[in-house]
């Protein structure tokens, strides 16, 4: 439970959980000890990685069977181990720990921490019931700390996944019912007039007893009851206003009082553990006027601590319109917000953006009002489609000129392009990427082509470059007849466990890949016995020998060494089909410095190239461009009709699952054996 002398809202009043916040952060800023470590000057430098906690690696295991949720309670031990998908498995603070070492082989400089903080028990962790401690079944406070000193003494960074929109407790009801779409739509009408007018319509909370006591506030809840799966996928009032579900209780974050208190909670653990970044889950679902706030506070506080850039990424899972609301400038002119788009911004938003301009003008790395950084989803989704068959390869194209586009690229910071955005193939919430063709690795190895070569901020979904591929047909099921029954009906469906396999060899839940060496070890089993990762170079989940691996590794250093991928313009050069087939080719350009980068899944064979254009004013004479991953490859520039052209010599053959990346002679290193490329001198 919380820690002695937390405040209760109900009894002791809000004034004094405020107080006791902030004193919570003091206290941890003068408990730190040494220096801060810095912010990226750019974070389209980040190359992220991953990580489902429980289901990455057990570095602990005494702390295995610590707030394990209601069904693992009842059923763990006995003849009928019900559910076990959904169990906690075992993984850890320590766990990750353990491998950072892989994870800078890798390549990677930044991880993604699904959340940690305390939880009702559920493996994934997104039920948060108390911000203020890390679960015990996940570690300790001190443990989170020091694994965040480790990973930055490697060049790694931290951002911690955080739960915005709700609060969890399962012995919290309500006493008295709401009118739920009465109460949404009226809460909907504050918050674009911002007005306090009472809401008869809400509901009454009955806390009880494990409720956390800083929270302990009608006021601090919407009270709208239950939304409907239609309504939490759609963009209305009940979107931000109704309840998850009956247990997640959906936070007023309208409400000024309850903002500051979740957001010094949440200071904390900058100043506490020293992290880089929260990614806040549900951004969707609360209002504008939060983001603003809780996005300017904590830039503004990190930047007091040294962390220049603090990054604050949201989870807006929406249109255009919705994105474009909730990042940097929210649709807002940030000189000016008080000069307010009515169709658009709603009264609470510009009244909160208001308040807070000074502070968010005086930003140096981000003087914008919104969240740092969102998902491209839309990219990221098509992207997929046309690596995995479904989408031609028209379909990136189209995005890209799109109004939905311009809009977004509108509130970024540069307003030029989206390489700030994030990026993925897979993620906790996506099937594996191989779902519905598991012994495709040729895929994937386009996939790392497309995700590092392509704008954004790329993500490895753990497991991804091992192949992962979700599939429960690969092993033995296990534990009786009763759960293989059970496991099997599971594996015909979408469910989220299938998306969610352990990755370490003490786990119940090793699902297939596309790689046969960890493919052989895929093995369902309630009964497993718990046991520790060797070392990793010694881990089986861990091979590095495959070519799933070393494309990973290899795309990453290539993003590393050549800076067009992180932050040049993109010139799309085929993705029309036809000759091509359904070849994507596409520049990144720098000042100067052109990238040309070629792409084939390999549903519709190997076209055979002979000519690209590319771009005149960088181009003006004859020279030589040679593909990094395969030398031997070249192309000469030359002018034909007033365009510049590259020429391949002899033609080129793009095979199936393989990509290309022509890089001009003169910035292009020597072959790296262990890579298997070579990479740019320049930039």
């Amino acid at each position: 439970g919380p820690a002695p002398g937390t405040p209760d809202a109900q009894r002791d009043g809000v004034p004094a959980v405020k107080r006791w916040a902030r004193k919570r952060v003091t206290e941890a800023e003068k408990e730190w000890e040494g220096d801060r470590f810095a912010s990226p000057e750019s974070w389209e430098d980040a190359m992220v990685y991953q990580i489902q906690v429980d289901r990455f690696n057990n570095g602990n295991l005494t702390n295995d069977h610590i707030n394990p949720a209601v069904e693992q309670r009842l059923y763990s031990g006995t003849s009928y181990p019900h559910d076990m998908p959904r169990w906690r498995h075992g993984g850890d603070v320590a766990g990750i720990r353990a491998r950072l070492d892989y994870l800078q082989h890798l390549g990677v400089n930044t991880v993604w921490i699904t959340p940690l903080l305390q939880h009702d028990g559920e493996y994934h962790g997104y039920c948060t019931t108390n911000p203020t401690t890390i679960d015990p079944g996940f570690g300790t406070p001190e443990e989170f700390r020091d694994l965040v000193k480790e990973a930055h003494s490697r060049g790694i960074r931290v951002v911690l996944d955080i739960v915005i929109n709700h609060l969890c407790d399962v012995t919290t009801t309500y006493s008295e019912k709401p009118a739920h779409l009465q109460c949404t739509a009226a809460l909907n009408h504050r918050y674009w007039a911002a007005t306090n007018k009472e809401i008869p319509s809400q509901g009454t909370l009955d806390f009880g007893p494990t409720f956390f006591p800083p929270f302990r506030s009608q006021s601090f809840f919407n009270r709208c009851g239950s939304d409907t799966i239609e309504e939490m996928g759609a963009e209305g009032g009940a979107t931000m206003f109704g309840d998850f579900t009956m247990g997640m209780f959906d936070f007023d974050t309208q409400n000024w009082d309850f903002q500051e208190i979740f957001t010094e909670l949440h200071k904390y653990w900058v100043a506490y553990a020293d992290i880089d970044g929260f990614r806040l889950d549900a951004a969707k679902h609360v209002t504008k006027d939060f983001l603003a706030f809780f996005s300017t506070e904590l830039r503004t506080y990190a930047d007091k601590l040294g962390k220049e850039n603090f990054m604050v990424l949201g989870e807006v899972a929406a249109t255009a319109d919705w994105v474009a609301q909730a990042l940097g400038r929210m649709e807002t002119d940030p000189a000016h917000p008080w000069h307010r788009n009515a169709t658009g911004v709603p009264q609470g938003v510009t009244r909160r953006i208001a308040s807070i301009h000074a502070d968010y003008r005086r930003h140096a790395a981000f003087p914008l009002p919104g969240l740092s950084a969102v998902y491209n989803f839309e990219q990221s989704g098509d992207g997929v489609g046309y690596l995995i068959g479904q989408h031609p390869a028209k379909k990136l194209a189209e995005f890209y000129a799109s109004p939905r586009y311009g809009l977004v690229v509108n509130q970024t910071l540069g307003q030029e392009n989206l390489n700030s955005l994030w990026t993925l193939l897979e993620c906790h919430d996506w099937p594996r990427m191989l779902t519905t063709m598991p012994h495709r690795p040729e895929v994937l190895i386009a996939g790392f082509g497309w995700l590092f070569t392509s704008p954004g901020i790329p993500i490895i979904y753990y497991g991804l470059e091992q192949g992962f591929n979700g599939n429960c047909g690969a092993g033995t099921i296990q534990g009786g007849e009763l759960i293989s029954a059970e496991v099997a009906e599971l594996c015909e469906e979408g469910d989220d466990a299938k998306k969610r396999q352990d990755m370490f060899v003490g786990g119940p839940w090793l699902l297939g890949s596309a790689v046969p060496e960890i493919n052989r070890l895929a093995r369902i089993d309630a009964a497993a016995i718990p046991r520790l990762s060797p070392p990793w170079r010694e881990d089986p989940m861990l091979r590095t020998d495959h070519q799933v691996y070393r494309t990973a590794r290899l795309a990453a250093a290539l993003r590393k060494a050549c800076a067009p991928l992180r932050s040049g313009s993109l010139v799309w050069r085929s993705a029309e089909g036809g000759a091509n087939g359904n070849l994507l080719a596409y520049s990144r350009i720098l000042p100067g410095f052109e990238l040309l980068v070629l792409i084939n899944p390999g549903f519709t064979g190997a076209p055979f190239i002979e000519q690209l254009e590319v771009d005149l004013d960088i181009n003006q004479g004859v020279g030589t461009y040679v593909n990094a991953l395969n030398p031997s490859q070249t192309g000469r520039t030359v002018w034909v009709g007033g365009k510049a052209v590259l020429v391949f010599t002899g033609g080129l053959m793009v095979d199936g699952g393989t990509f290309a990346l022509f890089v001009p002679q003169d910035r292009l290193g020597l072959w790296d054996k262990e890579l298997g490329t070579a990479l740019c001198t320049a930039g």
